[in-house]
C-alpha cells in the first residue's frame, strides 16, 4: 500500500519539450553495432630427424568476437521522433496539442543569437510541418493549444514581467498574431475551443496571491471565473466546447460555460485524487486516472459522464494507470505495471492503449521510461519521453504500427494480424 499522501496528490505537470533527431524516420533509434573478429592461427613445426626424432608441433588459433550494442532501442513500429525541437518545458502539454488533424509545438532556436521562439504545425495524415510564428528573445511562445483552424499561446506583453502574461491567438495558416486577454493577472496554461478558451491565472496584485481558473468567451469579448481563489492542488480540463472539469481541494467538479450563473457543480461527493483528466472529443466523457480513497487500489483509469456524473472504471490494478487521453473508443495512458509499483516517485512507466468496446490493451512502448503528457487523435498518438533518446517527441501512426486495424480497434496481442508489444 502507498503513502495516502501521494495517494490523494492531484498532480499538475507539464512537463514536456523534444530534442533533435536528424534521422527524423519511422525508426530514430540508433543502433550501433562494432563487431571485431580475430583470428589468429600460428603454425610452428620443427622436425629433426637423428638417432632421437623429435618432432613438435604447436597449433595456436585465438579467435576474438566482441559484439557491442550501443544507442537506444528502436522506436515502437509506426514511430518517430518529430523535429526540429529543443529541451523546454512549455513546448508540448499533451491534449491541448492535437486536433484537425494536427499538432502544433513549441521549440526554441537557442544556435541564434538572440534565440527565436518557434510554433510549429504537422499535418499528421500527410507528414507534413511549417512554421506558424517566429519570434525573437525575449518575445516568447508558451504552451500553445489548437482547436479546429486555431491556435492560442501565451507571452509576455512585458518581457520579463510575469504579470504581463496574456493570451494570444493565430490561425494556424495565418502569420500574425492577435491579443486576446487584457488583464492584471497572470495568465496561461490555455485549453482552446470553438467559442471559449479556458485558461489558469496567477498573482493578482492588487489582492494579493490567488490562483484559479478563467474562460474567455470569444463571441462577446468577456472574461469570467470557473474558480476563483483556488485551495490547494487543482487541475483541469475543457471539452472545446461549453463543459469544463475541474478539481479543487481534492474533489471533482463541473463548470457549465452556457450557464456560468449556475456556478460550479459537484461531480463526486468524496474526496479523490486526480493524476490528469482530459476529454474525450467524441463522447464528452471525462478521463482520468483516479485514486479514491478505500475504493480504488492505486490510480484507476475511468471515464465519467459530464451529464449525468456516472463514474465507469476501465482499469484498476494494482499499480497506476494514469494521464489519459481519450478519442471514441481509444484511451491511451501511461502504466507503471513494468516498474513492480506505483508511477511516483521514479515517474518511470510505460504507454498503452485500451479499446473500450473490446477491453483489448495493447503496450505501445516495450521498454520503461519517463513518459509525459499524452495525446491522440483519430489513429495518431504523441507523447513526451524523457530518457532513452535525450528529451523528445514521439508521434506514432497506430495503425501502421500494427497496434490498430482499419476500422480503429485495438488488434489483440498474438492475433493472426501480428499483435506483438511495441508494434505489429
Amino acid at each position: 500500500m502507498i503513502d495516502i499522501k501521494y495517494l490523494s496528490l492531484i498532480l499538475v505537470v507539464a512537463i514536456t519539450a523534444c530534442s533533435n533527431d536528424p534521422t527524423d524516420n519511422m525508426d530514430a533509434g540508433s543502433d550501433s553495432s562494432t563487431d571485431t573478429d580475430t583470428d589468429t592461427d600460428t603454425d610452428s613445426d620443427t622436425d629433426s630427424d637423428s638417432d632421437t626424432d623429435s618432432d613438435t608441433d604447436s597449433d595456436t588459433d585465438s579467435d576474438t568476437d566482441s559484439d557491442t550494442d550501443t544507442g537506444p532501442p528502436d522506436l515502437p513500429l509506426g514511430c518517430q521522433a518529430i523535429t526540429p525541437c529543443t529541451t523546454n518545458g512549455d513546448g508540448w502539454y499533451g491534449w491541448v496539442n492535437m486536433d484537425n488533424d494536427h499538432m502544433v509545438w513549441k521549440w526554441i532556436d537557442n544556435g541564434l543569437i538572440p534565440s527565436e521562439y518557434i510554433l510549429m504545425k504537422r499535418q499528421l495524415s500527410s507528414g507534413t510541418q511549417t512554421e506558424v510564428l517566429r519570434s525573437v528573445s525575449p518575445v516568447g511562445i508558451t504552451g500553445p493549444s489548437i482547436y479546429g483552424d486555431k491556435v492560442f499561446f501565451e507571452r509576455e506583453t512585458t518581457p520579463g514581467d510575469a504579470v504581463t502574461r496574456e493570451i494570444f491567438e493565430i490561425d494556424l495558416y495565418g502569420t500574425t498574431e492577435s491579443q486576446v486577454t487584457s488583464n492584471i493577472q497572470t495568465d496561461g496554461s490555455v485549453a482552446a475551443g470553438q467559442n471559449f478558451i479556458v485558461y489558469s491565472y496567477a498573482w493578482h496584485p492588487i489582492a494579493g496571491y490567488e490562483s484559479g481558473i478563467k474562460y474567455y468567451d470569444l463571441n462577446a469579448h468577456t472574461e469570467g471565473y470557473v474558480l476563483q481563489g483556488a485551495t490547494g492542488s487543482w487541475t483541469f480540463a475543457f471539452d472545446g466546447d461549453h463543459w469544463v472539469a475541474f478539481v479543487n481541494d481534492t474533489h471533482l467538479y463541473k463548470f457549465d460555460l452556457n450557464n456560468p450563473s449556475a456556478g460550479a457543480q459537484i461531480m463526486y461527493p468524496d474526496p479523490l485524487g486526480i493524476m490528469w483528466m482530459s476529454f474525450n472529443a467524441v463522447t464528452s466523457e471525462i478521463v482520468s486516472g483516479t485514486f479514491i480513497p478505500g475504493l480504488t487500489d492505486s490510480y484507476s483509469l475511468d471515464a465519467w459522464d459530464i451529464n449525468t456524473n456516472a463514474r465507469t472504471t476501465l482499469i484498476d490494478d494494482p499499480w497506476d494507470q494514469m494521464a489519459p487521453d481519450a478519442d471514441g473508443h481509444l484511451v491511451a495512458y501511461i502504466d507503471s505495471q513494468i516498474t513492480g509499483g506505483t508511477w511516483l516517485p521514479n515517474q518511470l512507466g510505460q504507454i498503452k492503449l485500451i479499446d473500450r468496446t473490446t477491453s483489448e490493451v495493447r503496450t505501445i512502448t516495450p521498454f520503461v521510461d519517463y513518459q509525459y503528457n499524452l495525446a491522440i487523435w483519430d489513429r495518431w498518438l504523441a507523447f513526451n519521453n524523457v530518457g532513452i533518446w535525450g528529451d523528445v517527441l514521439i508521434l506514432c501512426d497506430l495503425e501502421a504500427g500494427g497496434f490498430i486495424d482499419t476500422s480503429g480497434h485495438v488488434i489483440p496481442v498474438g492475433s493472426p494480424d501480428g499483435g506483438v508489444d511495441g508494434g505489429k
